[in-house]
């Protein structure tokens, strides 16, 4: 039995791109399996990106609710107004406006949207000198490493 749990992905739209590039989307599949089949295991999945117009398409369709912060893209813009289904003329405007650490929760978590303000984290800031894909990249030449040592 697997204990119920969120996994968390930041950078989304360059794990699960909606148009692939050579050497990118290196869990798009993944990704887009989680959300559609990981309730059912209760597994959520929280997509965190500052492209959402480039992310999987089949992955967004799957998020029951969404916080989107300030969006001045007019391409992501857009792209929220399509696949959000709760928003209105007022709470489109409101998108672009937003402040730092302000967003609008809306889906199945809430009944009406919700303007909400954020805190800043009180853990303090990290320094990630890596990609995630650089790291898998290592990681993948790692047990490669390993594997023809014990051959």
């Amino acid at each position: 039995i697997i204990p119920p749990l969120v996994v968390f992905i930041e950078e989304a739209h360059n794990l699960a791109p909606q148009n692939v590039e050579k050497g990118r989307g290196m869990a798009k599949r993944e990704i887009e399996k989680i959300a559609r089949e990981g309730r059912k295991f209760n597994i959520g999945l929280c997509l965190i990106s500052q492209r959402p117009s480039h992310l999987s398409q089949t992955a967004i369709s799957q998020c029951n609710s969404q916080i989107i912060l300030r969006i001045t893209n007019p391409n992501d813009h857009s792209f929220i107004v399509q696949t959000a289904e709760q928003i209105d003329s007022r709470t489109i405007k409101e998108i672009s406006s937003l402040g730092v650490g302000e967003g609008i929760i809306m889906g199945e978590a809430v009944k009406a949207p919700v303007f909400a303000k954020f805190r800043e984290s009180k853990a303090g800031k990290t320094s990630i000198s890596k990609s995630m894909e650089e790291e898998a990249e290592e990681f993948e030449k790692e047990e490669e490493d390993i594997t023809d040592a014990y051959l």
